[in-house]
This record gives structure tokens, sequence and C-alpha cells, in this order.
């Protein structure tokens, strides 16, 4: 016998196809210690422990003078999982015959038939009428549990050794031990239905991120250009209803990028690597977020505002929608980030609705409120503070709404008034403005561009006007202009299981006046930060 054969036997659990007669002469040869009555599951595991043993596999072979053949031929299709033996060779192909090991004459027929009845074990790919009773395997199992080494896994059927199929582990199915009355089928598979589910495929990819920082040195605008190599997960495809999407969520779902039209060179906003590093100079930390009421922040997810404030410690932050009412400022100020000077805008047209708030650990030389138009003003949407260098403006843009009826008030009224004030403003100093500014600016900033041309924030109109008023009027949206080709979401919606799938919108800005650009050390998002349907956004400038 050739030593790979005898070590096949072994390894692939072979010696279950062998009779008990087999088993049993190969033992009397072998002066194997086992029980005189000991069943055939009894009789494998002697078998196993001896060919485990320290003999060597040549001594077997050379002692196995002679060698009978099974009748049934295994096929080949069945039998291509290939393993290494001890000695080192590769069996690539167990086709053909198996055998038995030890047996200088072989009985078949009604003889081994019923050796194997009284073993109770019923062998790969026999007959379910041959099957043992539910009695007698209960009480085979509980032996087989015992005297089966921990090692030696359960006998497979032939059609269900675990394999390769298609470049995927096949799924072993459980043998069969009982009749086809008593045998127990498997559940049916729950099987996802085709129509309406988004179908997610990724690449990997090593990009070259740039980082791009200026400063002024002696009156002049140097910029300062750092490239890195990173791996990013890049070109999701999205099909079918993006309304629908059913994938696994990660701790990290916004790494990945998941856009309907990206671009080839499109990559995902990863904080992690993508944020310099403090400068060494002075500067002043400004952090924005839109909390969709903070009290229930405070009272549900006050971690994750605590985390912002430890771990950032801004100068300055802005949040929105904060649904504060004046009534409640007092009690909701009490232990609230002690040690910061807080200014709010709070809603008295609707009661538990829109308000702005801003913190800040300097004093500000002064704060003001609103436009100037009243309707608007009377929604709490608006806090500007002048500090020594710039202007900080907390703004709450009013949105469009269902059915788009706040469209014409938006970008007829409210925009004008805001880019007057920006421009008021910047007169005696640069402008900081930041918020839920309510606008996806390209079709960069949000997931499903196409779908969204007539949703509120994504409409032409708005974004024309945005550009007209804002970006035209020598401001500069900062996280663009540091991160041109970055894909960084900063809203989910709550519907549809958004967040976990990265299928977002770009609403949430720092934009600067462009005398302030310059120093702009970083413009990055928060997006691991929960408690909201935004994450907070923050702004580093050089002081």
């Amino acid at each position: 016998m050739d030593p790979s054969q005898v070590e096949v036997l072994h390894t692939q659990n072979a010696l279950h196809k062998l009779t008990v007669s087999d088993l049993r002469e190969f033992i009397r040869l072998k002066a194997i210690q086992a029980p005189s009555n000991a069943k055939k599951v009894e009789l494998i595991a002697s078998v196993s422990e001896f060919l485990a043993s320290e003999e060597s596999i040549e001594t077997l072979a050379q002692e196995s003078n002679t060698v009978a053949v099974a009748e049934e031929e295994v096929p080949a299709k069945d039998t291509r999982t290939a393993s290494k033996n001890r000695a080192g060779s590769q069996v690539d192909d167990t086709e053909g015959s198996v055998a038995a090991v030890g047996r200088k004459s072989r009985k078949r027929g009604a003889g081994a038939a019923k050796d194997r009845e009284a073993s109770g074990v019923v062998l790969a790919g026999e007959d379910a009428q041959d099957a043992v009773s539910p009695q007698r395997r209960s009480t085979r199992s509980r032996k087989d549990s015992l005297s089966r080494p921990a090692e030696e896994p359960p006998a497979l059927s032939k059609a269900n050794e675990v394999g390769e199929e298609n470049g995927r582990p096949k799924r072993a199915r459980r043998q069969s031990t009982g009749s086809p009355e008593t045998a127990k089928k498997p559940p049916p598979l729950k099987r996802k239905p085709k129509t309406g589910v988004l179908s997610l495929t990724q690449a990997q990819s090593t990009v070259e991120v740039t980082e791009v920082q200026s400063d002024v040195v002696d009156g002049a605008l140097v910029e300062k250009k750092r490239t890195k190599k990173t791996t990013v997960a890049r070109g999701f495809g999205l099909k079918g209803d993006v309304g629908k999407v059913e994938i696994s969520q990660s701790e990290e779902s916004w790494s990945h990028l998941v856009h309907k039209k990206a671009e080839p060179d499109w990559i995902a906003y990863n904080p992690g690597l993508m944020r310099p590093p403090p400068p060494k100079g002075p500067f002043k930390k400004v952090v924005g977020w839109n909390v969709a009421g903070l009290r229930a922040v405070l009272k549900l997810e006050r971690r994750w505002f605590d985390e912002i404030a430890e771990k950032e410690r801004p100068d300055v932050i802005c949040l929105q929608e904060t649904k504060i009412q004046e009534k409640d400022i007092a009690s909701v100020e009490e232990g609230l980030l002690p040690g910061y000077h807080k200014f709010w805008a709070t809603s008295s047209a609707k009661l538990g609705y829109s308000g702005v708030a801003l913190f800040s650990k300097e004093e500000p030389l002064s704060v003001r409120y609103g436009l100037g138009i009243p309707s608007l003003d009377a929604e709490g949407r608006l806090i500007t503070a002048e500090f020594a260098d710039f202007f900080v403006v907390s703004a709450y843009v009013p949105n469009s709404g269902d059915g788009l009826k706040r469209l014409e008030e938006r970008t007829q009224v409210w925009d004008p008034a805001l880019a007057q004030h920006l421009k008021g403003l910047e007169a005696s100093k640069p402008v900081v403005l930041t918020g839920d500014l309510n606008v996806a600016h390209q079709e960069i900033d949000i997931c499903n561009p196409d779908g969204n041309k007539r949703s509120a924030g994504f409409t032409v109109e708005e974004r024309e006007s945005f550009e007209r008023l804002i970006m035209a009027n020598g401001f500069v949206d900062t996280f663009r202009r540091q991160h041109p080709k970055a894909v960084g979401y900063t809203y989910w919606g709550y519907r549809f299981n958004s967040r976990a799938s990265n299928r977002g919108w770009r609403l949430d800005y720092f934009v600067v006046s462009e005398k302030l650009a310059p120093l702009v050390h970083d413009s990055y998002t928060l997006p691991n930060v929960l408690g909201s349907d935004h994450c907070p956004v923050g702004l580093i400038v050089k002081t």
C-alpha cells in the first residue's frame, strides 16, 4: 500500500467506509487493544488512535500485505477536496476505489450488510432502507459522543462533503440517520425577494491623498502640499431600489464610498486618515452640530455631546435645531459645559421648533440675533458672535419642506438676506459661517443626485441660489477646497437605515471669507459621533 493512501484513509475519515469485519481483522493483526463487543464507532476510534501514534506510515504499508478493494467507486467530482498528509505528499484527487486496511479476506453481500446494521452506523452513501431505528440511533449517538476522538469529524455523505463550488465553500448538510418517514427535513431556506433590494459591490483601492495647507508668511500666501497613499473602500455600485437597502452595518460605514454617480477619483472621507495634526502655533477651533433636539441628546445621548467637548475641546460650539423654548433655557444650562458663555435664539413662532445656540470659552465682543426679517427671526434661526479675529455665525437655514412649499421663501427671501448680512459683517472683519445650510451644493454632496432633483435641499433653485449669493460673493466652502474629491456626508435620514449604508447628504458646512481661507488648517466632519441624524463638523483656523 502506498503510504499516502493509509494517511488519506485517516485524514479523510474513510475508515467509516470499512465494514466491522475489516476493522476487527486489522485490530487483530496489529494487536490493538479494543473491547471484543465494541461497536463500529469504538473500533474506528481505536484504529484512529493507532494511526495517529508514533508508528511510521512506512511500517504500516509494509505490514499491510493483503489489501482488499472496495467494490464501489467514488466519483471524482465528489472527492476533489485535497489534503496534505504527514509525510508531506499532496493528494490531488482521491478518485477511484478506497482501500480497506489489513484484511486477508473480504466478505461481501448479506454478511457485510449485517455487520453494518449491527454496528449502529450508516455508512456514507448507504440507502435509507439500511438506516438504524430511532431508538438505536439515540443509543449510538450517546456512545458516539463518548468514544469518538475530539479531532475526528462526523461522517458526511459523498454528495455533502465540504468542498468548493464556484469559488465559494459548499455548505455541508447533516447526514440523515433515520428512515424516510422519521428523518427530519431541514427548514426551507428563506430567500430575500430580488425586487426592491439594493446591491452593493465594493473594491479596495490604494489612492494618493493630497492635503493642501495654506499659510501667510511675510504677507505672502504660501501653500504646502503633502501627499500620502492610503487604502480606501471605493467603487460601490448601487443597483435596485435605494429605499430598501439590506446590508450589514459596520462601525465605520461612513468610511465606504457609496454614491450612485461616483467618479473614478472620488474617495470616501475618513477623518482617521485625512485629518492633519494640530498646528504648532495658536489657533481657534469651532464645532457645529445640528442636534435635532438638544434636550433629547442630553437625556439619551449625553455621552456624544460630552465626548465632543472633551476630545475636540472647541473654543466655540454652534448648535442648530435645538428645539429649546425660552422658559427651558435655565434648566438646560444647569451643569452644561461649565466655563462656556452661552447664547440662545429660540422660536416664538412655533414652540419646540428650530432654534440655534452658540457657546464660547471666550466672551464675544458682541452678539446679535436674526437677520432683521421678523417672520424668519421669530423662528430663532441665526446668532452672530463677534471675536477679535473674525465673526462666527451659527445658522439653521429653512428647509423648503414637503412639496417645496417654502422654496420661494427660502431662495427669494432668506438667501438674499443672509448674503447681505455676511457681506455687511465682512466689511469690518472676516466671517465664519457654520450650520445646517440645508443644501447639497454639488452632485458629490449627495448619494443619489438623479433621484433627488426635486427634493428639498437639492433642487436647481436652491443650489443656484447658494452658488450665486454665497459662493460667488467671495466665500469659500472650506471642506470642498481642502478635499475636492472626498465624499463626506453629514446627514443620514432615519428611514431606510441610511446611516448604516452611508447613503447621505452633505448639508452642514463651514463657509469662510476668502481672505480667511489661507488660515484654515483643517475642515473636517465627525461621522462617528451619533445622537442625531446629522454629525458634527469642525474647523481649525490659525490665529
